[in-house]
């Protein structure tokens, strides 16, 4: 669906807890590279090139 629907969603919860979105906020509406399957063992690693690496190792 679109990813906007997700954040009129999410800025409607938020009021209603009183937190609200405000600017600067991130938010990520989900993936563009889709889901893998992980289990206990897996180390998972994202390559954002000049940003950097992110690890994750599963237990």
């Amino acid at each position: 669906g679109d990813p906007m629907n997700v954040m009129v969603w999410l800025a409607n919860q938020q009021s209603g807890f009183g937190r609200g979105l405000k600017a600067g906020d991130i938010v990520s509406t989900g993936t563009c590279t889709g889901l893998a399957d992980v289990a206990p063992g897996d180390v998972v690693v994202a390559d954002f090139g000049s940003l950097g690496c992110v690890e994750l190792m599963l237990q």
